[in-house]
């Protein structure tokens, strides 16, 4: 009642390229035939070497959320925080997913950090999950 909007994603690592359009293709139908607003995304990956996505891919979503899933880097805190940094700067990326939910194992950032954070994802104009 009263829902006006909904955003459909799962995570890209199910996704061959054929999947993938048959994932759009379902969410094109849906949204002709929905009462409500219906958004396509999908949820991808944050890497050193940057986030699983291509532009060619990014560009057939309404949104794109970016989460580091696993992080067991005996380097802690900082080297997360560098992983959530290429993320907000990747121009592929909306949201920035599940940020946090690694600090109680890794340590929790100083105040300093996460004023970075904001502001980084201020100016690329990224929200938080």
């Amino acid at each position: 009642k009263g829902l006006k909007l909904v955003g459909i994603s799962d995570h890209i690592h199910y996704f061959t390229p054929k999947r993938f359009n048959t994932y759009i293709s379902e969410i094109e139908q849906i949204k002709k035939e929905s009462e409500i607003t219906v958004l396509a995304g999908i949820e991808a990956n944050i890497f050193i070497t940057g986030v699983d996505i291509t532009s060619e891919m990014a560009k057939k979503l309404d949104y794109v959320i970016a989460s580091a899933h696993v992080w067991l880097d005996p380097e802690g805190i900082d080297a997360y925080l560098d992983l959530i940094k290429i993320a907000i700067q990747d121009e592929n990326v909306d949201i920035i997913g599940h940020f946090g939910n690694v600090f109680p194992y890794i340590g929790y950032p100083r105040y300093e950090d996460y004023l970075e954070i904001v502001e980084l994802a201020e100016e690329y104009g990224k929200a938080f999950e």
